[in-house]
């Protein structure tokens, strides 16, 4: 992931906007390959990703626990809002992203999903 510059919306490049929205730099890396890739992150943003207020402060580091109106206000501002909000949500995305890897390494299409 280093050096992409990634666009959702208009505001600009994903790590662009979480330095503006001051989020922790060490969380960086996991949202963008998260958003981006469907890769499954740790503990502690999976929880933010499902809106799981209590696990997400009992696995929060000192950092992303002070810091965790700034990633959820980046959340609601800058992510795709269908990747993030519930557990149904981030399962979703997990698996769409999955699928869209799936085809566009093997051309097989899911019905009613992925794309070739």
């Amino acid at each position: 992931m280093n050096g992409m510059r990634i666009h959702f919306g208009e505001s600009g490049p994903l790590d662009e906007t979480l330095r503006q929205y001051r989020v922790p730099d060490h969380i960086h890396e996991g949202l963008i390959a998260y958003i981006v890739e469907g890769r499954v992150p740790g503990s502690f943003l999976a929880a933010v990703l499902s809106n799981d207020l209590k696990n997400a402060v009992a696995f929060a580091d000192d950092e992303n626990r002070c810091a965790l109106p700034q990633i959820i206000r980046w959340l609601y501002n800058e992510a795709p809002n269908p990747c993030w909000g519930s557990p149904e949500k981030f399962g979703a995305w997990l698996l769409k992203k999955h699928e869209e890897r799936y085809c566009a390494k093997t051309g097989v299409n899911f019905p009613g999903g992925g794309v070739a």
